[in-house]
């Protein structure tokens, strides 16, 4: 008896110590490689964002994330209508409507007369006119593009355009690529604008007009000298690469290629980003019949290798014949650790085989992961022409916005809603966003381009862009992701005018509002709140719509509600985790079923970890 209870005991003992064992190993596991966990949380969730304006099947599949009224807050453009913020991820369509009996292509937004109001040119898929739309300030659009000049003589069939002060004369320009079947007209246009007042076409006399059949437009600065060049993406033609040496374009495409550059095929789109941090701007080439393409930009008359298969970053069926199929990509840290991450949209809904929706998660030198399995990204079967990253909330993560289009072959096919997708874990990590304004260079600062340096992150760029892919447009608001770094030592911002602004150790997890030719030092200027604090609201009395400020100490759990004297429920404007600093949200004077409240005195109150504010707002009608 006595030796079968010591018997009990050692093998008591030893399976505790073999338990012990394990989750030693498990722990040294999670902390030696934390991307193996973290890669099975949920990223993104579906806030079920229905955006069908028009119910006709028409290309209205162009999306755009831009502040159209300088509130602060990103709008949503999904290519009939734009969708106002209103904080917090609520939307309220105004129409922004082009004939419906045409099928709108791209629209790009910037401030073409520096008058402070982002404008809006788009291009229209008929043999027919584009549009460019003056911002007036009062929620109103102008359409001005004959006055302007923009008129087009012959054959024209336009999908792709950018916009891009190709000149640094401090005003922004258009491109505008034709789809037309190669040698048939005109295959760029490049307007030339003149003082905000007219646009000239000088394609000709700046050698920047080559042979027509280009999908996607797509500017960056590839050799880091201070100006704009130019992709076009061949759908009936090869692909195209000017460089801008300022007083003309040079074709440099053969320079450049690899065996898959530039030869004839069905090329949608090129998205540019510097995904390894190397100072330079490598290409996302997305094809809709082959692979799609990563060409990495090792510098200036060098072959740009392909780097897509080795990388783990295209469709990699062992077939061969399961093609991306894929007409936009976009750029972004989504999970704020310090590098580009990569969305691919699928046009799977024209297709009876073809891709997924893909989501890449750039691991640094071991390559990018697809984890598109992890969230709804992944079930959607429908046609994707258009998407891009964006902040819509303001809490330091890039949430996905996509446009769902009819498909070219079936239009019954006709999508039914755009999709926005919440980020749900960028806030891990740390963050900043930059609101650039030009001064001498072009108000919307279209060719800034800023470098930060931090402790675990040497090196990392972004650059100011009008549009990327196709249809697509991301917000001239710069985001960066840095991981666990709480300073950011360095931050230099390059101007299209040649201005260069210089700040240090800058705090991480804010939004910067930063004017040309700001004085150095910015970081003296950030004073982060001791206490929770609920500043008001502006204006007050109000009418139609106020804005409430409030700062908290650290990241903190936050519900921000609306009540009547009485201390009845009338609106929810935030439940949710907000980062610390100072926070803005948008009341437009409306309940939780969106049904307009009467004129009279209301409550905001502030509640953070049992701990409430309250602060009187008069709405007056």
């Amino acid at each position: 008896m006595h030796t079968q209870r010591s018997s009990a005991m050692i093998y008591s003992n030893d399976r505790m110590m073999v338990r012990s064992l394990l989750l030693i190993m498990l722990m040294t596991v999670f902390f030696a490689c934390p991307a193996a966990f973290s890669q099975e949380m949920e990223i993104f969730r579906s806030v079920g964002l229905e955006l069908n304006v028009d119910p006709t099947p028409v290309l209205a599949d162009a999306t755009g994330m831009v502040d159209v009224n300088n509130d602060g807050w990103l709008d949503l453009y999904p290519g009939k209508g734009l969708l106002l913020s209103q904080g917090v991820i609520d939307f309220t369509l105004q129409p922004f409507v082009l004939n419906p009996a045409v099928l709108d292509a791209e629209c790009r937004f910037a401030d073409f007369d520096n008058d402070g109001w982002i404008d809006a040119y788009s291009t229209v898929q008929t043999y027919s006119r584009d549009f460019l739309f003056r911002n007036m300030g009062d929620g109103k659009f102008v359409e001005v593009a004959e006055s302007m000049g923009i008129n087009y003589t012959g054959s024209k069939f336009t999908l792709g355009c950018g916009l891009a002060d190709y000149n640094n004369d401090g005003w922004v320009d258009i491109l505008v690529a034709s789809h037309i079947i190669a040698g048939e007209g005109s295959g760029i246009w490049l307007w030339k604008n003149e003082n905000g007042i007219k646009f000239v076409n000088v394609a000709a006399q700046m050698q920047a007009n080559v042979p027509s059949g280009y999908c996607g437009a797509a500017w960056a600065d590839i050799d880091n000298d201070g100006d704009q060049d130019f992709f076009g993406a061949g759908h009936r033609s090869g692909d195209v690469l000017l460089r801008n040496d300022g007083d003309r374009f040079v074709n440099i495409t053969d320079v450049t290629k690899t065996s898959a550059v530039g030869v004839v095929g069905s090329s949608r789109s090129g998205s540019w980003g510097d995904f390894n941090n190397d100072g330079r701007l490598d290409l996302y080439n997305c094809d809709d019949e082959k692979f799609n393409r990563l060409y990495r930009n090792d510098g200036d008359n060098v072959p740009w290798p392909d780097v897509a298969k080795e990388l783990h970053v295209c469709n990699l069926d062992p077939t061969g014949w399961n093609y991306d199929k894929s007409a936009t990509a976009t750029w972004g840290d989504y999970d704020n650790d310090g590098d580009l991450d990569l969305a691919v949209l699928s046009m799977g809904g024209q297709y009876t085989q073809g891709s997924e929706n893909r989501l890449y998660r750039n691991d640094g030198a071991a390559g990018f992961t697809e984890v598109a399995h992890n969230t709804p990204l992944a079930d959607q079967g429908q046609t994707h022409y258009a998407g891009t990253f964006g902040d819509v909330d303001n809490d330091g993560d890039l949430d996905l916005y996509i446009g769902v289009g009819p498909s070219l072959i079936a239009p019954s096919l006709g999508g039914s809603m755009d999709l926005l997708f919440e980020n749900l874990i960028g806030q891990q990590n740390n963050w900043l966003e930059f609101r650039l304004t030009g001064v001498q260079s072009n108000r919307s600062a279209i060719g800034a381009r800023i470098r930060c340096v931090s402790a675990a992150h040497p090196l990392q760029i972004r650059e100011v862009h009008s549009g990327h892919g196709y249809n697509s447009m991301a917000p001239l608001t710069q985001h960066f992701g840095f991981g666990q770094d709480t300073v950011v030592d360095s931050v230099i911002i390059r101007w299209p005018s040649g201005v260069v602004d210089r700040f240090v150790s800058v705090p991480v997890n804010q939004i910067l509002d930063i004017r040309e030719g700001a004085v150095t030092g910015i970081a003296q200027k950030i004073v982060m709140p001791e206490t929770i604090s609920l500043q008001g609201n502006y204006p007050n009395p109000f009418n139609a719509q106020t804005i409430i400020r409030f700062s908290l100490p650290e990241l903190e759990t936050v519900t921000l509600k609306v009540l009547d004297l009485l201390g009845r429920h009338v609106r929810t404007l935030v439940d949710n985790r907000k980062l610390s600093g100072e926070q803005q949200v948008r009341w437009d004077g409306r309940d939780d079923s969106h049904s307009p409240v009467a004129t009279g005195v209301y409550l905001v109150q502030l509640t953070v970890d049992g701990a409430s504010r309250t602060h009187q707002m008069t709405l007056l009608k």
